[in-house]
């Protein structure tokens, strides 16, 4: 192995092992030996859960919960963190039922059980609101003057929850967790399944927005979080008073304790700094914030905040680049009097003064006075209207609409030589259809001019009639002309890309119509020699019919597949299907279909020279196409094209 593997290696194992990281492991490790290797152990000890659980519950309570609740409300007064304060919120409320259970475990054994997995389930449920408000905005404050009523209300209201839920067990209110001689119920099951997974996805979350910043103090608290799913994994798997439910126990009390230890972390950075410990929060809040800034600053699209007024509050470097105005130009200033082409259009008024918009387009103004088409989405906080902050993101598409005119201009002129080639071989029939009777016509008023005791008067007219001849001739021969077919620009081209160039010229044809594209290309397909606007041409053609043929139908398919098809050795061919779900060919149509001026469209909706156009493109290039009618009920057309590479490299289409 390389150097540059082996770091990458060492780099891997140091990410997954990392010393936080080995009681998860240990853990994890003890829940499936006991479970799968040695399951006799955890039916053999079994120890008597009454007293011990209040044991347990009280000093979860008094040596976790209390300590990290206050903690947690203490940054929340003096930082007005939202996140930690929700943090404590469900430490309190786990540590209260987990007590409240205990005291209820020599009643009944569906007592504790219901309290306790009711109760985590909720504190699993505020933890993974913590996780989602500092994944979301980390930094998010609330006034001074509502902490307080905030802090009281929710530590009043959890007790009471806790109140409310304790009467409903005594009373039976809630279905049994527990059923003596049964064991643990579904419900129950189903409880802790969903609080494991609010605590993983908690811990994902905690993950991600820790993927950079690699905080110590993040890191314990995902510990603390996987360590309790997996304490709680390991209580659903045992029966009560098992070694595998006791086992799962003590890692609920472990992820306490990291949880604590954690909180010493930030404690520990706080004193290295001098400072204190919700300041050491703060700073840790701030390094997230200049990340966001670190974005804002980067991206490509313009972004600018402004204030309920309309008054610009933010001015991303993009948005100086597109619009040509400095930061400093910007901020205070109003939007619309600066990026609204008219001050009069009141659209831009309304899109701000209503809620969330995406992708709405528009035209605005740069500073040099150029409008240029844009792409807004608008977003909204949801504080008061006086302190509303609302997001506006500008993506410039001048490039996407030019590559979308380029895309409809390069259609039409495919259209367009349809067109010519078209007219040119409807040229070439005319002018032989003319020349013949005007040829007979020629050769008898030459055998006239002949004859003898023709008056002066008869040979004067004559002229004339043979000098219109010449001009009809003349006018014959210039159609001949037009309708010569020009030097075939061979190149080497893949068919799969030759047929996904047309669909996407029809894209929206075939959107209007209503009609379903399934296209099966076989991969790997050998280039080709060929002219690839005489191809396309075909391609276009097959798909205009089969459009064309499922008009008026239900069931609308367009079906293409490509394939490489061996006829017999050395010579391989390039086999393409265009089916449609339409009426069909009739059997006395199959043999004329290929012929110039056929069509059995109703009068002026085809000229009938399509297939017969693609017919000779085909057979110029050394191939062949038929058609058959498929099990659908509608049509096949098959295009077979011999593999030939003979071209010259500077040819060659890359």
């Amino acid at each position: 192995m390389n150097q540059s593997g082996k770091k990458d290696s060492q780099s891997t194992f140091s990410r997954i092992i990392k010393p936080e990281f080995i009681p998860i492991y240990a853990f994890a490790a003890l829940l499936l030996s006991l479970y799968l290797i040695r399951p006799d152990l955890s039916s053999k000890y079994v120890l008597d859960p009454t007293w011990r659980i209040l044991v347990i519950s009280t000093g979860f309570l008094l040596g976790v919960s209390i300590p990290v609740a206050y903690l947690s409300l203490r940054i929340y007064f003096q930082r007005g963190f939202i996140n930690v304060f929700l943090l404590g919120c469900g430490i309190q409320l786990s540590g209260s039922v987990y007590f409240v259970a205990g005291c209820m475990a020599r009643k009944s054994l569906n007592y504790p059980l219901t309290m306790y997995n009711i109760g985590i389930l909720c504190a699993s449920f505020l933890y993974c609101l913590s996780a989602l408000s500092t994944t979301l905005d980390a930094s998010r404050k609330v006034d001074l003057s509502r902490k307080k009523l905030i802090a009281v209300s929710a530590y009043i209201g959890i007790l009471m929850a806790v109140g409310l839920l304790t009467v409903a067990v005594f009373y039976d209110v809630i279905p049994p967790f527990f059923i003596p001689g049964q064991g643990p119920t579904a419900l129950r099951q189903v409880i802790l399944a969903i609080a494991v997974t609010l605590l993983v996805l908690s811990a994902v979350m905690m993950m991600g927005f820790n993927s950079e910043r690699k905080m110590e103090f993040i890191r314990w608290v995902i510990v603390a979080l996987l360590l309790t799913a997996m304490g709680i994994i390991g209580i659903a798997l045992g029966s009560p008073g098992s070694l595998l439910n006791w086992v799962g126990r003590a890692g609920q009390m472990m992820g306490g304790l990291c949880l604590i230890y954690a909180l010493m972390v930030l404690r520990r950075a706080a004193r290295g700094k001098g400072i204190e410990l919700e300041r050491a929060l703060d700073d840790f809040f701030r390094e997230s914030e200049l990340h966001y800034k670190t974005l804002i600053n980067t991206i490509t699209y313009a972004i600018a905040a402004i204030n309920h007024e309309g008054e610009i509050l933010l001015w991303n470097p993009a948005s100086e680049k597109i619009f040509g105005y400095t930061s400093s130009q910007a901020v205070g200033r109003k939007l619309e009097d600066m990026i609204v082409p008219e001050p009069s259009d009141s659209r831009f008024k309304e899109m701000l003064s209503g809620g969330s918009l995406k992708d709405v387009e528009m035209e605005l103004r740069k500073e040099d006075g150029t409008r240029f088409p844009a792409e807004i989405s608008f977003s909204s906080d949801e504080r008061s209207n006086e302190d509303s902050i609302k997001t506006i993101i500008i993506q410039d598409v001048t490039e996407r609409k030019l590559a979308e005119s380029d895309l409809l201009n390069a259609r039409d002129q495919l259209l367009q030589s349809e067109k010519l080639t078209s007219m040119g071989r409807l040229s070439a029939g005319v002018a032989h259809e003319i020349l013949n009777p005007i040829n007979i016509i020629s050769m008898e008023l030459q055998i006239l001019q002949t004859m003898e005791n023709l008056s002066p008067e008869v040979l004067e007219e004559l002229k004339v009639c043979m000098a219109q001849i010449s001009s009809i001739v003349a006018i014959a021969e210039n159609l001949k002309q037009f309708s010569r077919i020009p030097e075939k620009k061979t190149i080497m081209a893949d068919i799969n890309d030759v047929i996904a160039h047309v669909l996407t010229l029809y894209a929206t044809q075939l959107k209007i119509e209503g009609i379903e594209t399934e296209v099966q290309y076989q991969p790997d397909l050998p280039v080709v020699a060929v002219d690839r606007e005489k191809i396309e041409q075909v391609i276009l053609n097959l798909i205009t019919n089969a459009v064309a043929a499922m008009e008026g139908k239900e069931i609308k398919v367009l079906r293409i597949t490509t394939e490489r098809e061996t006829m017999f050795e050395n010579n391989d061919q390039l086999k393409t299907m265009i089916a449609d779900t339409g009426m069909g060919i009739k059997s006395e149509h199959m043999s004329k279909i290929f012929d110039p001026f056929f069509t059995t469209r109703g009068q002026g909706k085809g000229t009938g020279l399509g297939l017969s156009i693609s017919y000779g493109i085909i057979h110029d290039h050394g191939g062949s196409i038929w058609a058959e009618n498929n099990e659908l009920g509608g049509a096949s057309f098959y295009v077979r094209l011999p593999i030939k590479t003979d071209i010259e490299k500077k040819s060659i289409l890359k």
